[in-house]
């Protein structure tokens, strides 16, 4: 539900795109919206301070993610079908077109 936002509230809107870049890095879009009312540019600093460190935060995890997973082996289970299957799908679709160039 999209309600106004009162004065002396605030509402926001964060957007996480996360795309793959290789076996092991991916590209990480984020943006974040907020709507504060009244408008003032300590709230405004304040705001991009919280975020900035929530950011980092969130950089340090999918960092130590990452480590962990180098050092494991791939396991499908059953809750995996549904990426399975688009792996599968992206295999044959790439060696369809390397074959078509």
């Amino acid at each position: 539900m999209d309600l106004p936002t009162p004065n002396g509230g605030f509402g926001q809107r964060n957007l996480n795109a996360i795309t793959p870049e290789t076996e092991t890095t991916c590209h990480y879009f984020w943006s974040h919206a907020s709507d504060v009312k009244p408008i003032t540019e300590q709230t405004t600093n304040t705001l991009f301070r919280q975020i900035l460190t929530t950011f980092h935060q969130d950089w340090e995890v999918f960092e130590l993610q990452q480590a962990n997973w180098d050092d494991r082996p791939v396991i499908d289970t059953t809750q995996d079908a549904g990426a399975f299957a688009a792996r599968e799908i992206i295999a044959r679709i790439a060696t369809d077109h390397s074959i078509a160039a």
